[in-house]
């Protein structure tokens, strides 16, 4: 509770919002027929731990969730 209110319990959730208009792309893209996506996440002078640390996170939160 922040300033003496409570959370209103109609209001979703800002991570369950997230999450569906996610799901509404990722349908959207299956609809069209996507089956293959590139990514760029070597660009400019973007530091090489800095890129191996992004396709780590990729690679564990973003493609288990495309198997």
């Amino acid at each position: 509770m922040r300033f003496g209110f409570a959370p209103v319990q109609s209001e979703p959730r800002f991570d369950a919002m997230i999450a569906q208009a996610r799901l509404a792309e990722h349908l959207r893209y299956e609809a069209l027929g996507v089956r293959h996506i590139a990514c760029l996440m070597n660009f400019g002078k973007t530091p090489l731990d800095l890129v191996k640390a992004s396709l780590r996170r990729f690679g564990a939160e973003v493609l288990p969730r495309f198997r």
